[in-house]
């Protein structure tokens, strides 16, 4: 039973690996056809379905040893009664009513055994699939409320960031000994190399893992110490790998705050500049602007354009704290300069922000003050114009 359940996992991981190189194959097509890699990634499928046969090939292999097992030893069970019996029934230690209820009793038992031995093994066979799966969806890192935190009482909209260590278990890349503070209505750009550790910053504010030592506090209290629900709904943030719903464009950015009004999803679009291009939107249902469908991962809709839903959708919560991770990516130059004139008109509601952008001299030259980061330290901080100013800032992370 054990080895069925050994071999019934690696199947199950032979053939997520097809499945898994086939969907990154299609996903990926252009990018294929560009690298003209499409006999490379026939290699690596053809490579999979291989390990899929072989892996199968294994577990039908042990599975029909182990059914030649309990086929004989299902026939054995009746032929040893009845032949016990008939022996018996010879040295006249069995009535012949005995035999025949021996005969019936070995058969009822050879069926019995062959049933109950092939619903374990085919209970095995899915315990090991199972088990494949569970490891591929559970998380290898689960947050956890202290069994003391309470909910997070802003008083006011400010970040403390103390001696942050993170290194995601490696030895080099994540954060070395950061510290920086963030005041209310006060917009920081955090620029620098990638890899510096920006996007970690972030995560690590959002409470997404915490620091292996220091600490971060959020109006004088420690985001460890407070419930990850209570902080979340402070604080917003614009991925830069932004998803959507495959719903309307309205209920898109309703998500943010589902009790929310009409009007005040309207203002939200109008607020992220994209409210002209979704009253344009329709789909194959014949639902126009606000109420057309995005498609699957909101497919229909150009990288800037799923931005700007997603700054929308930020701000429906009304954040204490507004975190943009590359806002600006995949925008055309023209909705750049308007996200960028917004975020100066948000920062003027008392919302701190805080920005991770590559376009560097956009990001520090509307920034309040700027952090460069260098291999997850913070090596240099000033104003926007200050930074943009310093030769040795600039080559930091202009590279001139």
């Amino acid at each position: 039973m054990p080895r069925i359940r050994i071999k019934s996992k690696a199947y199950a991981d032979a053939k997520a690996t097809v499945s898994g190189q086939v969907i990154d194959t299609i996903s990926n097509i252009k990018t294929v056809k560009q690298f003209a890699h499409i006999s490379h990634e026939n290699d690596a499928a053809v490579f999979a379905m291989d390990k899929y046969l072989d892996r199968s090939l294994e577990r039908q292999k042990t599975m029909l040893e182990f059914r030649i097992v309990l086929l004989t030893l299902a026939g054995l069970i009746p032929i040893g009664l009845v032949g016990f019996s008939l022996l018996s029934w010879v040295n006249d230690s069995a009535t012949v009513g005995q035999v025949t209820v021996a005969g019936a009793i070995g058969l009822r038992l050879a069926q019995m055994t062959g049933w109950v031995s092939f619903t374990l093994m085919s209970i095995y066979s899915q315990i090991g699939e199972i088990e494949d799966g569970i490891k591929t969806l559970t998380p290898r890192y689960e947050l956890k409320d202290i069994d003391t935190a309470k909910k997070l009482v802003l008083i006011e909209p400010k970040i403390k960031i103390e001696n942050l260590k993170f290194k995601y278990g490696k030895e080099i890349g994540g954060i070395t000994d950061l510290s920086l503070d963030v005041g209310a209505g006060e917009k920081i750009g955090l620029v620098g190399a990638s890899g510096a550790g920006k996007s970690t910053l972030v995560n690590l504010i959002l409470r997404f893992y915490d620091p292996e030592s220091g600490k971060v506090s959020i109006s004088d209290q420690d985001i460890a110490e407070v419930t990850q629900d209570s902080l979340r709904k402070e604080i917003s943030m614009v991925a830069q790998d932004t998803s959507m719903f495959n719903r309307s464009a309205y209920e898109n950015i309703l998500y943010g705050d589902p009790l929310a009004s009409k009007e005040e999803v309207l203002n939200a679009a109008i607020k992220a500049q994209a409210h002209c291009f979704i009253k344009e939107l329709s789909d194959n249902q014949g639902r126009k602007g606000f109420d057309a469908h995005l498609g699957e991962r909101g497919v229909k809709l150009s990288g800037g354009q799923r931005q700007q839903v997603a700054l929308g959708r930020a701000l429906m919560i009304r954040p204490s704290v507004l975190m943009l991770d590359e806002p600006t990516a995949g925008v055309s130059p023209i909705v750049m300069d308007e996200l960028f004139d917004h975020i100066t008109k948000v920062k003027a509601t008392n919302v701190a922000i805080i920005m991770v952008e590559q376009n560097a001299k956009q990001a520090l030259s509307i920034s309040d003050r700027g952090y460069v980061l260098v291999t997850g330290k913070n090596k240099f901080e000033g104003s926007g114009k200050e930074l943009l100013q310093d030769p040795e800032a600039r080559r930091s992370f202009l590279g001139a």
